[in-house]
């Protein structure tokens, strides 16, 4: 039998921040992982988080991973890779969590435990939806992200929330062609920029519409989409085809319990979800002394929020097992809870889209912020070196850019998660604007080169000359500048990638 302070059961983000808190803390911990490496769902994730740049916005997923592995194993936790946790219960001033790694069964014993096991994925129900082709969005984001396979040529995307979007710009940068995404709600449940993203694409968003059936001999060759009304029913008349080799799925997530709740702990419907989650307090223990819960077990959400509840209940951890008083606990957690409060505040700012009116006295390259929607984000911010950016004192503010103190070095749009940040020279010469834009296909495009110049819609607007690809150093997102006619200056947005050999 292994013997430790604490058992942490799963090594995404919130696991791996509640092992490295404890392990500071001076606590002997183990991390129990099914599969074979550290990160959880961050593995999967290659676009930057969006948060405080002085936590882990700008960084793409799977390197925020790393450094949460890296720091956690730097202060002495003891991983334990290809351990599926498959059973626990309470014993004397304690808890016994079994193991198995294929080949053998490994007993741990911990005063406390941490479940950190996250959700799984929820599954869409239609005729066909067993054909080979239907699969999830994480199966999507497993194969092209860690294993470099395409899922398919042509997808439809089920789901408009961040995870549909994210993934949808994902397939989009290994070259698969995604068809459309559908979502049965009125409006898209992700982020506008995370939309605008695919939509500069050229993907078109249906909301008020859903998959009715899959159809194909083999596998799937078509998705039959149809409206549907407010109780979403299927709207008789409005069906039509869309061809895919692939849908997949991303319908949401539900919470993953069954750890605790084989050894006891009560379980109840979070407030105003639909979600079962272990019944936890402020501490984040559960009904059992020394279990405590972090992350989408907790309640799905974002991974920056798995990482700070990761973080506060390692600090609870600390108090429980005296190697911190609850008083310093107390105290560490509120700065926590600040964070989380901003984090979770519902968006509620708008902003309006520059108009060209704003830029018409400056002769030289300007920043242009198209973040309308207020996200808990400021690595524009943080990156400009002169300080024309300001978000405030709270978070969630629409960033505020002063146009006279720009420079136009274009820092902002290569470290903005949202890629929401432009730059444009109206006055690059008598009949052309300058247009800078973030980039992260491949190939990439090549000064001279003419390009299909699009707008936010992804529709064509005029022919493009590129005039400069930067490397800013922002971990792959180049800065693409391109001369268009001025009259299309505040129009063109992206470029047909599509066609790059044109």
């Amino acid at each position: 039998m292994y013997r430790y302070d604490t058992v942490v059961i799963g090594s995404g983000p919130a696991g791996l921040a509640a092992a490295s808190a404890i392990s500071a803390g001076g606590g002997k911990v183990a991390v129990l992982e099914a599969n074979g490496y550290p990160g959880g769902q961050l593995n999967k994730q290659i676009h930057k988080f969006f948060g405080s740049a002085r936590v882990c916005a700008g960084i793409r997923g799977f390197r925020l991973g790393e450094k949460l592995f890296s720091e956690a194993k730097d202060r002495g936790a003891e991983f334990f890779f290809n351990m599926t946790a498959y059973s626990m219960e309470k014993c004397d001033k304690g808890y016994l969590v079994c193991g198995a790694n294929g080949e053998k069964t490994f007993e741990f014993f911990g005063t406390s435990v941490v479940i950190a096991v996250g959700a799984g994925e929820n599954a869409a129900v239609f005729p066909g939806w067993t054909k080979p082709g239907v699969i999830t969005a994480g199966a999507a984001q497993t194969l092209v992200n860690q294993y470099g396979v395409k899922c398919g040529e042509r997808v439809v995307i089920l789901g408009a929330g961040n995870v549909g979007l994210i993934v949808s710009y994902q397939l989009l940068q290994t070259g698969i062609r995604v068809e459309a995404v559908v979502e049965a709600a009125r409006e898209i449940g992700g982020y506008e920029v995370h939309a605008n993203k695919i939509k500069r694409a050229g993907v078109p968003i249906y909301t008020s519409h859903t998959i009715v059936r899959a159809e194909g001999e083999d596998r799937v060759e078509k998705a039959v989409i149809a409206a549907v009304d407010q109780k979403f029913d299927q709207i008789p008349g409005t069906e039509f085809e869309i061809p895919a080799d692939t849908i997949c799925i991303a319908v949401g997530l539900s919470p993953l319990v069954k750890n605790g709740a084989q050894a006891g702990t009560a379980l109840t419907r979070r407030p105003g979800k639909k979600e079962i989650i272990p019944d936890f307090d402020d501490t984040m223990m559960t009904s059992l002394p020394g279990v405590f819960v972090a992350g989408d077990t907790a309640g799905v959400e974002e991974a920056s929020i798995a990482l700070e509840e990761g973080l506060k209940a390692g600090e609870y951890v600390l108090s429980y097992l005296g190697l911190k008083t609850r008083e310093a606990a107390d105290a560490k957690a509120e700065e926590i809870k600040s964070r989380l409060f901003a984090l979770r505040k519902k968006v509620t700012r708008r902003g309006e889209l520059p108009s060209a009116k704003d830029y018409e006295a400056f002769d030289r390259t300007k920043a242009v912020i198209e973040c309308c929607q207020g996200i808990a984000c400021n690595p524009c911010e943080a990156s400009c070196p002169v300080g024309a950016i300001t978000i405030g004192g709270e978070i969630t503010n629409v960033p505020k850019l002063d146009l006279r103190a720009c420079i136009g070095c274009g820092r902002c749009v290569t470290a903005c998660p949202g890629m929401a940040c432009f730059l444009v020279n109206l006055n690059y010469s008598e009949e052309l604007s300058e247009i800078g834009i973030p980039y992260e296909y491949l190939p990439l495009p090549k000064v001279g080169d003419k390009v299909r110049a699009l707008d936010r819609q992804g529709r064509f607007v005029c022919q493009g000359e590129v005039t400069a690809v930067k490397d800013m150093k922002a971990d792959k997102t180049w800065l693409l500048k391109l001369a268009v006619p001025k009259a299309f200056a505040f129009e063109v947005r992206g470029i047909d990638f599509w066609r790059l050999e044109q």
